[in-house]
C-alpha cells in the first residue's frame, strides 16, 4: 500500500534538522563575471543537488538568492539571503538569512541551528 504524503511530511536528506549551511566569508569585491559588483557577496557551504544525488559545494550567494533554486533542493524552500556585512577578513563578517519568514544573521564560520 503507498501512502500519500504531502510536502509538509516529506522527509527530506536532514528529517527535522535545518539544511546544512556554514558561512565562510563574506566579499566586497566580486570577482566573478556577471555579479553586481556593488553588491557584496558570501561564500556559503551547502548541499546541492547533482546528477549522481547529492554533495556539499561552497557557492557564492549574494542578497535576494533563494537557496532552493540554487541547491536544486526542496530542503532549503523558504531560505532566502538578506543582507550581507563584508568589512574585511579580520573585521565583521556577517550574513543574514530568512528562514520561512523569519530573519537570522549567521557570523563567518557559523553553521546553521
Amino acid at each position: 500500500m503507498l501512502q500519500e504524503t504531502t510536502p509538509e511530511s516529506q522527509e527530506t536528506p536532514h528529517g527535522n534538522q535545518p539544511p546544512h549551511l556554514v558561512l565562510h566569508s563574506t566579499d566586497l569585491h566580486p570577482e566573478r563575471k556577471g555579479r553586481n559588483l556593488a553588491m557584496p557577496t558570501a561564500r556559503v557551504e551547502v548541499t546541492v543537488s547533482t546528477d549522481a544525488g547529492t554533495e556539499t559545494r561552497i557557492i557564492t550567494v549574494q542578497d535576494g538568492d533563494d537557496l532552493e533554486a540554487r541547491t536544486g533542493l526542496p530542503a532549503y524552500h523558504g531560505y532566502r539571503i538578506g543582507e550581507i556585512i563584508a568589512e574585511g577578513p579580520e573585521e565583521r563578517q556577517m550574513l543574514e538569512l530568512q528562514v520561512n519568514g523569519e530573519w537570522r544573521w549567521l557570523d563567518a564560520g557559523q553553521h546553521l541551528e
